[in-house]
């Protein structure tokens, strides 16, 4: 279990309850959560977030440990539709052998925890988990890359006064249809405020 907040007092009360009803072992301030390493900076007063033995794992297990990294995230170059997908049973079954779906799978937790530089890219790949192809799983093959190259990435989060002047940023961007299939633009959005994305 891990508990945060501003006060420690709140803390320790909330342990003396805990330790009423349960039998419990204190571990100390929390190093690892979920796949998430978790590390301080006190004087800066900022935490950072995560994931670099979890992608280090995931990379050796799909074969892309020693590959090239690049630096974009997902190519404008993948143009990808369900057209490419196996029309035939022997295209599947050659295609039953790939990792996709655990792989697939595995970059969404990424994603989901911290890497949110690889939403738009899954969201696309993630649309062929039914019936993927080789151009499917290069595109899969290139986000792995990616993170090669950016497998040091932190969620970062630093302190900020409640006394500040709160400063809200929306920032929206749209791709003009880049969906080939279905001719529809594919819109993005953030909010941000005290310089922390909330939305």
């Amino acid at each position: 279990m891990l508990i945060a907040s501003q006060s420690t007092r709140e803390i320790q009360l909330l342990k003396q309850r805990l330790k009423a009803e349960f039998e419990m072992k204190e571990l100390g301030k929390a190093k690892k959560i979920l796949g998430m390493e978790i590390s301080r900076d006190k004087q800066h007063r900022k935490i950072y977030l995560s994931q670099k033995s979890y992608l280090a794992k995931k990379l050796s297990r799909f074969g892309m440990s020693n590959a090239k990294a690049v630096s974009v995230r997902f190519a404008s170059h993948f143009k990808l539709s369900s057209e490419q997908s196996p029309k035939d049973e022997k295209e599947r079954k050659k295609m039953a052998h790939i990792l996709y779906l655990s792989a697939v799978g595995s970059l969404m937790y990424g994603m989901v925890c911290k890497r949110l530089d690889l939403a738009h890219g899954m969201s696309v790949i993630s649309r062929f988990m039914a019936n993927p192809s080789k151009p499917h799983w290069l595109a899969i093959k290139w986000m792995c890359i990616y993170l090669k190259g950016s497998i040091d990435y932190a969620l970062t989060y630093s302190g900020a006064s409640l006394e500040d002047k709160p400063i809200i940023l929306g920032y929206s961007n749209a791709d003009y249809v880049a969906n080939i299939e279905k001719c529809r633009s594919i819109t993005g959005y953030a909010f941000r405020l005290w310089n922390f994305t909330i939305s």
